[in-house]
């Protein structure tokens, strides 16, 4: 017989149906029937019920078959493999498996009617929306990659995998299969780690740089706010490179030795320095596998700082720790030793404000990424270092090719001129003097005891010596140095040791920014022991020729500038005392009348130890005598600032500008394609000839040019020169010199004009360029204009007068 799920009830209701329907259907049998006919009824009824009997048996048996399909189902459904859910159209759960529910660490009951986004870290939310987006736009099946967090917070990577479609009632629904893919995108992190740094290792560069992008890569892999990398350098181990953690916190955490009260290194009985804080206990090996928040490989990690430092004490952590991370609010901290060779050399920091940001999966996963990095590192750093040595290398051997090269020049050289010198000193003092005075280097005579015997004028001239005769007999370091005692490092001493010819380069005695050859020559030899030495200084600073054109021009300028400089400071005090002057000697007019009323009152009245008049006559004669000071440093200043005016007359001529423009830029080429990508030159070339001094066009385009050089800070630098022809006879020619680099901050605009006045690096220019470039443009009646935008461009304008058409309208 047929079992069924029907209740009682049901049974009840299904009878009384049945009887409802045989008394509609009872008119249709013939009331009036044979026996016979009435046999076959029965018998036709009987044959029907057991019909109906097979057909409720066979019913029964399939919905015993039905509902064990449908408990293979759940199971299979329940225990699939991957996650599985149905979304109804507002995002919320309506379906889910068990695989999904423990992929979340959560129950099933408590995932219905919840939004899957979340569960989704809020970092990557956008990546579900935009998918999400796609799918109901188009309704092709969508896939993507994202990261998800579990009930307690693990972060694990998902593979999504969402399809559209409709509901029994006919409401759109979309289902999603998670995978787990935590494992394979460790892997694909690891894979693309060693791709990186193969690349790194093959690629020659700075290595700096390399590991400021690698510090982002890993960054960016881990989903850490902060990432740092410490390698060994001396006895400590500071941070090489750091993303994300604030400047103070690097600085106060960037060196682990401790040190005692008198500042001297703590050393453990082994010798080694003694590494403070965790970071120590890492890079030291000092650690307990046992304890939870280390591990085997010698890592320590933490999901919760201030649960840790709360339930451990110094001895469970290996070491007094600073718990700067916890001051700092990183709840999550990991440090992965970096080794090589099985020493470690490094550490590898990720610190995260969230807790709950690391899992034994991950820890493991960044330590064998901390492995291939460690190998990297110590080959970059020892191909660094290889290089490094090398480029040494280099440079000492092009150094001491130019050395050897000078002195075999200068050697020869030498030797006429040392000839020369003993000849006419043999002869007489009065032929050595002249020979003195007609050398161009300074020479000085000095004897055994350090005193000046004789100097030549170039000598006077490089010591500063206004009164050189005073100098003879005197202690050269007193004259030359102000010093009471033997100049520091002194070699002259040494010369007259050694009795022997002695030549060494040096800084510039008198200018720190030049180059020197000193060349001794000992004289006078007795016993094998010299009594005078001639003391020769060279200027062997090497200028090309184009550094010594600007470099003149600008010394030519400097003087006046320093003195209209100098006339400057003083004219801004002097100023205020010549407007004061006046104020100052009303009121006291004003004043003296009152005391002049109090003095017929009282004619015994003193001050300052006089008698009034004697007072009120010295009152006005300090007053005069302020004023007669002021008035004579006022003239002062006039003097100085009509001695420092610079004037430039050039030799105007009828001149084609393409030739001028060419000429300039040929001189500094390579210079500037040293710094800038590109250089164009756009002049037309029917463009009329103009009626200017070449000479001085072309050192302000010099100018100009090198300026826009120096300012490029992108990749794809470029700087434009272009002429035109003005609307009025004022502005006839406009050339403009214009670049995409740096730009003039608003601040510094008003003074880039101004002498000695720099952004530029001391290598790089002395201030004194556009000053120059704007006397020059002024010399011949133009002006130059200045346009720009910091960080996007600079565009500097000469504008040149038409000297024949101004004639023409002066006629």
């Amino acid at each position: 017989m047929s079992t069924n799920n029907t209740g009682f009830g049901d049974t009840i209701a299904l009878r009384r149906q049945a009887e409802r329907i045989a008394q509609n259907k009872a008119a249709q049998i013939p009331k009036n029937l044979t026996p016979e006919e009435a046999r076959k009824l029965i018998h036709e009824l009987h044959v029907h019920q057991i019909e109906l009997e097979i057909q409720n048996n066979e019913l029964c048996k399939t919905q015993l078959e039905l509902e064990a399909s449908r408990d293979r189902y759940i199971n299979l459904f329940d225990f699939l493999p991957v996650g599985y859910c149905t979304l109804n159209e507002k995002g919320m759960i309506v379906e889910v498996n068990l695989t999904a529910a423990k992929m979340l660490g959560i129950a099933r009951s408590a995932l219905i009617q919840n939004t899957l986004t979340r569960f989704i870290l809020r970092e990557d939310q956008d990546i579900n929306y935009h998918n999400r987006l796609h799918l109901f736009k188009t309704g092709n099946p969508q896939e993507c990659n994202l990261r998800m967090v579990k009930k307690d917070g693990t972060i694990f990577w998902a593979h999504l995998e969402t399809s559209v479609s409709q509901d029994a009632d006919g409401s759109t629904i979309s289902r999603v299969v998670l995978s787990d893919i935590t494992e394979l995108k460790f892997l694909e992190d690891e894979r693309e780690l060693k791709a990186i740094l193969v690349q790194m290792f093959d690629t020659p560069g700075n290595f700096p740089e390399r590991m400021a992008a690698l510090t982002a890569s890993l960054q960016s892999w881990s989903g850490c706010e902060a990432v740092g990398i410490r390698l060994r350098a001396g006895a400590d181990y500071p941070y090489y490179e750091t993303r994300g953690f604030p400047p103070a916190f690097v600085h106060e955490e960037n060196h682990l030795c401790a040190f005692d009260r008198d500042g001297e290194l703590l050393r453990d009985r082994a010798g080694n320095p003694v590494l403070e804080c965790m970071c120590g206990n890492i890079l030291s090996g000092r650690f307990d596998p046992d304890k939870p928040f280390f591990t085997a490989h010698g890592s320590f990690w933490s999901n919760n700082t201030s649960t840790l430092i709360a339930t451990t004490t110094e001895t469970d952590r290996q070491a007094r720790t600073r718990n700067r991370c916890n001051s700092e609010g990183y709840e999550s901290v990991a440090l992965i030793p970096l080794r090589s060779n099985h020493q470690v050399f490094g550490l590898l920091q990720l610190n995260d404000h969230r807790p709950g940001r690391f899992t034994p999966g991950l820890i493991a996963h960044l330590e064998r990424m901390a492995d291939n990095l460690a190998i990297a590192l110590s080959r970059m750093q020892a191909a660094e270092a290889l290089q490094k040595m090398h480029d040494e290398l280099e440079v000492q051997v092009q150094e001491r090719t130019r050395a050897l090269t000078l002195v075999n020049v200068q050697l020869s050289k030498e030797i006429k001129e040392r000839h020369e010198v003993e000849v006419q000193l043999r002869k007489s003092k009065e032929m050595l003097q002249t020979i003195f005075d007609g050398i161009s280097d300074p020479l000085v005579l000095l004897g055994r005891d350090m005193r000046v015997r004789n100097l030549n004028k170039s000598a006077s001239v490089y010591f500063c010596l206004t009164e050189p005769w005073k100098a003879i007999g005197e202690f050269c370091y007193k004259v030359f140095k102000g010093e009471s005692n033997l100049c520091k490092g002194c070699k002259i001493s040494i010369a007259f040791l050694k009795a022997e010819d002695m030549e060494f380069e040096r800084q510039g005695f008198m200018d720190e920014f030049r180059e020197e050859r000193v060349f001794l020559y000992p004289l006078n030899l007795k016993n094998g022991k010299p009594s005078e030495i001639i003391y020769r200084i060279s200027d062997i600073t090497e200028r090309k020729v184009f550094e010594k054109r600007l470099i003149q021009n600008e010394k030519m300028a400097s003087l006046g500038v320093l003195v209209s400089s100098i006339a400057h400071e003083i004219n801004n005090p002097n100023a205020f005392i010549s407007f004061n002057i006046p104020i100052l000697k009303e009121y006291i007019e004003q004043m003296i009348e009152i005391i002049d009323k109090y003095s017929k009152m009282n004619p015994e009245l003193e001050l300052f130890n006089m008698s009034y008049p004697e007072f009120r006559k010295d009152i006005f004669r300090l007053i005069f005598n302020i004023e007669h000071g002021s008035e004579r440093i006022g003239g002062f200043v006039t003097n100085l600032k009509e001695f420092s005016r610079i004037k430039y007359r050039g030799k105007e001529t009828r001149i084609d500008l393409t030739s001028v423009v060419e000429k300039a830029v040929s001189i500094c080429r390579a210079k500037v394609k040293k710094m800038v990508k590109s250089l164009i030159v756009d002049i037309p070339e029917d463009f009329k000839q103009i009626n200017t001094d070449p000479i001085a066009l072309e050192q302000i385009l010099i100018n100009l040019l090198i300026n826009a050089a120096q300012s490029a800070d992108k990749e794809d630098s470029w700087i434009r020169l272009s002429a035109a022809m003005g609307n009025n006879w004022l502005d006839h020619t406009i050339i403009e010199v214009k670049d995409n680099g740096c730009g003039i901050d608003e601040k510094n605009i008003d003074h880039i004009h101004d002498p000695f006045f720099s952004t530029k690096t001391q290598d790089e220019g002395t201030g004194l360029g556009l000053f120059v470039c704007h006397n020059l443009i002024a010399s011949l009646g133009g002006r130059i204009e200045v346009e720009t935008k910091v960080g996007e461009f600079s565009t500097f304008r000469v504008l040149i007068p038409d000297l024949d058409r101004r004639r023409e309208q002066r006629k």
